[in-house]
C-alpha cells in the first residue's frame, strides 16, 4: 500500500515504481493499480519504465498489458525487449501474442527483432520465421564493417537458432557457410551446427 500511496505522488512516483520492480513477483496483488499507473498519460516515462519491468516480473496475469505496450509504437524500446523476453518465458501459453511477436521480427532495432525471433519460436514452438529473421540479423553482423554491437547481436542470433536444436535444420547450409568463410562467426556456428546435427 506505501508504495500504491507513492505512485500517486509526482515527487515519489519513480522511486515507488522501482520498488515494486524490486520486490518481484510480491507486487502481484498490485497488478491493477500498476496498470492504471503505467497507462495513465500523466505518468512519467522513467516511471513507466520501472512499472513496465514489474510487470514483465508478474508474467502470464499482465500478458495483457504487455501485448498493449508492445502494439504501441511510442513505447521504450527497451520496454519491448523485456517485454517479447517475457512472452518467450511465458512460452505457449501466450500464443496470443504470435501477431505482434511476427511483426516485431521486422523491426528496425536489431536487439529486439533478435529477441522477439527467440520468442516467437518460444511460443509458436515453429521455426520458419524465427530462424529466417536469425540468419538475416547473423549475416548483418558477419560483415566486416558491422559494429560491435551488431557483431554481439549477431552472435546471440546463432546461439538462438542453435538453441532449437534438430528443428532449425534449415539453418545448416547457412551456418555451414559462416563455418567456412566467417571468422567472427566461426565458432558460434560450430556450436549451433552440433545441437542441430549438421557439420561441427
Amino acid at each position: 500500500p506505501a508504495f500504491l500511496d507513492a505512485l500517486g505522488r509526482p515527487d515519489l512516483q519513480s522511486d515507488a515504481a522501482k520498488s515494486l520492480y524490486q520486490i518481484d513477483k510480491a507486487a502481484t496483488p498490485a497488478m491493477d493499480e500498476i496498470i492504471r499507473f503505467y497507462e495513465d498519460p500523466k505518468t512519467g516515462s522513467e516511471t513507466k519504465e520501472w512499472l513496465m519491468r514489474a510487470l514483465c516480473n508478474i508474467g502470464a496475469p499482465a500478458m495483457k498489458p504487455m501485448l498493449r505496450a508492445l502494439r504501441t509504437p511510442d513505447t521504450y524500446l527497451w520496454s519491448k525487449v523485456e517485454i517479447v523476453s517475457t512472452l518467450g518465458e511465458i512460452g505457449p501459453p501466450a500464443k496470443e501474442a504470435i501477431p505482434i511477436l511476427v511483426k516485431t521480427c521486422s523491426s528496425e532495432f536489431l536487439h529486439l527483432r533478435c529477441k522477439a525471433a527467440r520468442a516467437l519460436h518460444r511460443v509458436s514452438e515453429k521455426t520458419e520465421i524465427p530462424v529466417a529473421t536469425l540468419l538475416t540479423i547473423a549475416k548483418e553482423g558477419a560483415n566486416s564493417l558491422a559494429p560491435a554491437g551488431h557483431v554481439y547481436i549477431a552472435k546471440n542470433a546463432i546461439r538462438a537458432i542453435g538453441q532449437m536444436g534438430p528443428a532449425a535444420h534449415k539453418a545448416i547450409p547457412e551456418l555451414e557457410r559462416y563455418l567456412l568463410f566467417y571468422k567472427r562467426h566461426r565458432k558460434y556456428a560450430a556450436e549451433a551446427l552440433a545441437r542441430i546435427g549438421g557439420r561441427g
